[in-house]
């Protein structure tokens, strides 16, 4: 875990240790069942939505961690468990790689059923509001063309 914290935290456009821990514990998710390119995928996600700041807190206190994940978006049915969990994540960085991992694999799901199609752009524009996974309008547009931006500048640095 070690060496997957230090090899992805010394990647090209990856601040600090921050980001070596949520990226190991990313690719242990991935390890665990999580679909592959999950790890890449949170990555991006983590450095365009907090720049790796896993104590970020935004939408007046909804959306907590690298993630900026809310409790009801990552919860699903299971609001409550997931809200704590969110809440305990501030204090514990891996747990909330943890739980994005957990809602990029219900994403998926949900992308699949919406849209026939799954991509990593279709998942992050879910991601940003569920309605957006299959859509093709100007906020979708925007979406993809940000997420484009973020892979680019966290795979230069």
């Amino acid at each position: 875990m070690i060496a997957a914290a230090l090899s992805w935290a010394l990647m090209p456009g990856v601040p600090a240790v921050a980001c070596g821990l949520e990226g190991a514990a990313a690719h242990v998710a991935e390890k665990a069942g999580a679909p592959k390119g999950t790890a890449d995928f949170l990555r991006v996600v983590a450095w365009h939505e907090s720049r790796c700041i896993t104590r970020a807190v935004g939408d007046g206190g909804r959306a907590v961690g690298a993630f900026q994940l809310h409790g009801l978006a990552a919860g699903g049915n299971a609001r409550e468990p997931f809200r704590s969990a969110l809440r305990a994540s501030r204090g514990v960085p891996v747990l909330g790689t943890w739980v994005a991992a957990a809602y990029v694999t219900r994403l998926r799901r949900y992308v699949k059923r919406r849209c026939g199609d799954v991509s990593w752009a279709a998942i992050r524009r879910a991601w940003r509001k569920p309605s957006l996974a299959c859509a093709t309008s100007d906020e979708a547009t925007a979406v993809n063309r940000r997420f484009q931006a973020a892979k680019r500048r966290v795979r230069r640095g």
